[in-house]
């Protein structure tokens, strides 16, 4: 995540998405994970997808039964898509 981050941070959003994705299978069950593939795929402008792994982060927010709080935040982005 970290590498994926560094690629984000130098504007190479492809690379940084690709990176993400490759390890997806490992990590897919993380929250922040699948928020961090959802962020890369808003700064490629690809809303349909980034939208896609946000539904996802909000169902595993629902099914780790995270705190009230980090469901809100999640659902309030996904807000953004319906404005």
């Amino acid at each position: 995540m970290l590498q994926a981050s560094d690629a984000g941070y130098f504007d190479i959003q492809q690379f940084s998405l690709k990176i993400l994705k490759d390890c997806e299978s490992r990590f897919g069950h993380s929250i922040e994970y699948v928020q961090s593939i959802a962020g890369a795929y808003m700064k490629l402008k690809n809303s349909a997808m980034a939208l896609q792994y946000d539904e996802k982060a909000l169902e595993l927010a629902k099914e780790q039964n995270v705190n009230q709080w980090k469901i809100n935040i999640i659902k309030a982005k996904l807000l953004l898509f319906r404005v």
